[in-house]
């Protein structure tokens, strides 16, 4: 048995954070130990805004601890890291992913730096010099977005050498950056390591739906738990997200129609292929 400490945003309506990552784990055979940063009605993009609370860093800590107690249990392998909403939380989590770790030497770590998109942050700007100096050194993985990435590098990334540039100064073994355009209609979601560049393109679809980044980093850190090499596992990822996004559109939800597609999940009906950049 498999099964991953995922620390991230959990809401009580729709498919972002732990609502987008728990199912998509689950549906590979993954056990899934939840830990949330945030109690949230729904996504706070709803004209309604936050609703909900943060949890206190101490919170956090206990409810690592608590879980750690399990982690026999659990057979806990892999770590994902997602929305955090403060750097007092982010160092508490690294706290806890460090006592992971001792715990369970070979434990694997996958970061999802959440902090915006198309040009706006969503967190306080802080949390990207947290990221880089408390949690980067700890993981094996991050899987930013391209504005993501810009703002972790501090620079814009124009061009395809830039970007790889970008990912590599991070000092990770691997980095997988999403939404990197390829033309007015294609996107790429590149695997940067220290000796290759791989990509997987797709066409660009006319929609933004929240949760997508939350589902693909889950879904990277999932089959690269069960042993599946990087590559693939971006690739299949990929392949996933996009039926997920296709299925949304024909269904015309504003959410992640993650339960009517999640037989996408662990069976993507059309894989995008992993190819050298």
């Amino acid at each position: 048995m498999t099964g991953i400490l995922s620390i991230q945003s959990e809401v009580a309506y729709g498919h972002v954070g732990q609502g987008a990552a728990r199912l998509a784990l689950q549906r590979l055979g993954i056990e899934v130990a939840a830990v949330p940063t945030v109690l949230l009605a729904h996504h706070p993009a709803y004209p309604e805004g936050f609703v909900g609370r943060i949890l206190p860093p101490e919170e956090l800590r206990s409810l690592i601890a608590g879980v750690l107690l399990r982690a026999e249990g659990l057979g806990l392998g892999a770590a994902l890291t997602g929305y955090l909403r403060t750097p007092e939380q982010l160092l508490a989590v690294a706290d806890g992913l460090e006592a992971a770790r001792a715990l369970r030497p070979g434990l694997t770590l996958t970061v999802d730096p959440v902090l915006g998109d198309a040009g706006r942050l969503y967190v306080d700007a802080r949390l990207a010099e947290a990221i880089r100096t408390r949690l980067f050194p700890l993981a094996d993985l991050a899987t930013p977005n391209l504005f993501e990435l810009e703002v972790l590098c501090g620079r814009p990334l124009e061009n395809l050498r830039a970007v790889i540039a970008g990912a590599r100064s991070l000092g990770l073994p691997r980095v997988v950056v999403t939404s990197v355009p390829l033309g007015a209609e294609r996107l790429a979601t590149l695997l940067v390591e220290a000796d290759a560049v791989r990509l997987v393109e797709t066409p660009l679809l006319p929609v933004d739906l929240p949760g997508t980044g939350d589902l693909f980093a889950a879904l990277v850190a999932g089959r690269r738990a069960l042993g599946t090499e990087t590559g693939i596992a971006v690739s299949l990822a990929v392949s996933s997200v996009y039926a997920v996004i296709e299925r949304s559109i024909r269904m015309q939800r504003t959410e992640l129609a993650l339960v009517a597609a999640q037989d996408a999940l662990a069976d993507p009906p059309r894989i995008f292929p992993v190819t050298p950049a």
